[in-house]
């Protein structure tokens, strides 16, 4: 078992350990792991939020360039970025580490 020192504080620490005893500096990729995932997962919910806020400007141009049923188009991409949004959600605390 050989021993490392500890980026953070200075400690030797075995380099098998997690993390530093002294001081909870992390020294494996575990703790990367763990952000990128909840990056991703940000992500998708900015995707569901943005595709929510489309909707309501994607009605007034509806409203005001088309003689369309304004609803009938805005509604499925409001529903889909709900839908979207949720996922995100869901797997970002199913995925919590």
């Amino acid at each position: 078992m050989a021993l490392i020192v500890c980026p953070d504080c200075g400690k030797q620490v075995s380099e098998q350990a997690a993390s530093c005893p002294s001081c909870g500096h992390p020294l494996r990729g575990g703790a990367t792991l763990i952000e990128q995932t909840a990056k991703n997962w940000k992500k998708v919910q900015a995707v569901g939020i943005v595709l929510m806020l489309l909707a309501p400007v994607s009605m007034l141009v509806i409203a005001y360039t088309s003689s369309a049923d304004v609803f009938l188009a805005v509604v499925p991409l409001l529903v889909l970025g709900v839908v979207v949004h949720l996922l995100g959600r869901f797997g970002a605390w199913w995925h919590h580490g």
